[in-house]
């Protein structure tokens, strides 16, 4: 693997957004502050009209919007063995205004330009609209002066023998996010399962990157680095 690498840079675009915490299925419900892995590769896969995972394609991603507020919503929920729904309405959070920048392999352009199904970042009614998927380059760099809005895995979060945090000392000061297990993709069985469940650490904010073990991917337009999954570039891969 090089120091540079060719990517397919695109923009995801929602009026609003919402991510569900796992399990949550009553009561007051919270959004993860970005998409995890799992509702990236559903987005890309709806476009290719076939499940999509990181044997396809490695993934990276950075998220934002222009607000956050909290609304009322009808649910229906089901009782699995009579199979009779009912309404419900709980408030969720929700994001305004949000706009996805995806990074994949080039191979996804044809799926983005020409989307097979409609996409939605979050749920059902989070319909999103593509724009300007483009061909860019990217670099490893050891420091950036920008990281975040995204999900990091958390071997990355935590001290090592090897590898150090990349995280300040006075992390839970300035760094604050959420640690969670979440699956990478689901089955399309009847009754969905989770697979390669993993720990990530959601962050909605940028912070310094500084580790000479773990290289990160550079966006010089954006300014900003990137963490790309299932490409992940070491020490040794940027010299050889």
């Amino acid at each position: 693997m090089g120091t540079k690498i060719k990517v397919l840079r695109t923009i995801i675009e929602s009026m609003t957004a919402s991510f569900r915490y796992p399990r949550m299925m009553s009561g007051r419900h919270p959004t993860l502050p970005v998409p995890p892995v799992s509702t990236v590769l559903g987005l890309l896969s709806a476009a290719a009209g076939r499940t999509i995972t990181l044997e396809n394609t490695f993934v990276g991603y950075v998220f934002e919007s222009q607000g956050r507020f909290e609304d009322l919503e009808v649910i229906y929920q089901l009782e699995y063995q009579k199979l009779i729904s009912r309404s419900n309405i709980l408030k969720r959070d929700q994001f305004f205004n949000c706009q996805l920048v995806l990074y994949t392999d080039v191979s996804i352009k044809q799926y983005l330009e020409r989307p097979h199904y409609p996409i939605f970042l979050g749920r059902s009614s989070d319909l999103a609209y593509v724009r300007k998927p483009e061909i860019i380059e990217l670099e490893q760099r050891t420091t950036v002066t920008r990281i975040g809005k995204t999900a990091l895995p958390i071997d990355l979060m935590t001290p090592g023998p090897h590898v150090r945090s990349v995280l300040p000392a006075n992390a839970l000061d300035v760094n604050h996010g959420i640690v969670m297990s979440m699956p990478l993709y689901w089955t399309d069985d009847h009754v969905r399962k989770p697979r390669m469940v993993q720990s990530f650490f959601f962050i909605d904010h940028f912070f310094k990157y500084d580790n000479p073990e773990y290289p990160v991917w550079y966006d010089a337009d954006m300014d900003w680095g990137v963490w790309l999954y299932q490409l992940i570039p070491t020490r040794a891969e940027a010299t050889t």
